[in-house]
This record gives structure tokens, C-alpha cells and sequence, in this order.
């Protein structure tokens, strides 16, 4: 469940991040540094899938938001 989780916060982001959800990256490096193991693992799936989904971007101008 937590796989599909992360793989659908991945998919919207795909569509929103950064522009209408600048706040996911920074939530989610927070969660990281967290004490909880369980959060963190969650924290770094997510965070995995994200990165992972954003990388594939293909248009010039949304590969220039994803490196900045």
C-alpha cells in the first residue's frame, strides 16, 4: 500500500510540482530527518518515486524547474 502511495503522490506531482505544490520536496526532506524509521523509510519511498517521475520530464522549460 505505501508502494502505491508513493507512486500516485509521485503521478500528481508529475503534474503540479513545483508550480502549484512547492512545498512537497521540502515536506518530504523533513520527514527524512525524522527520529521515526518507519516514517523515514516512507519519507525516502516517496521521495524515490517523486525524483524518479520528475527526472522523466521531458519539455525544456520543466527539466529547467526540475534542476533548479
Amino acid at each position: 500500500i505505501a508502494t502505491q502511495i508513493a507512486v500516485l503522490i509521485a503521478k500528481v506531482a508529475r503534474l503540479d510540482c513545483p508550480r502549484q505544490w512547492p512545498e512537497l520536496i521540502p515536506i518530504l526532506l523533513e520527514s527524512v530527518k525524522v527520529q521515526d524509521s518507519l516514517q523515514q523509510h516512507r519519507a525516502l519511498l516517496t521521495f524515490y518515486h517523486v525524483t524518479k517521475t520528475l527526472a522523466s520530464k521531458r519539455l525544456a522549460t520543466d527539466r529547467r524547474l526540475f534542476q533548479d
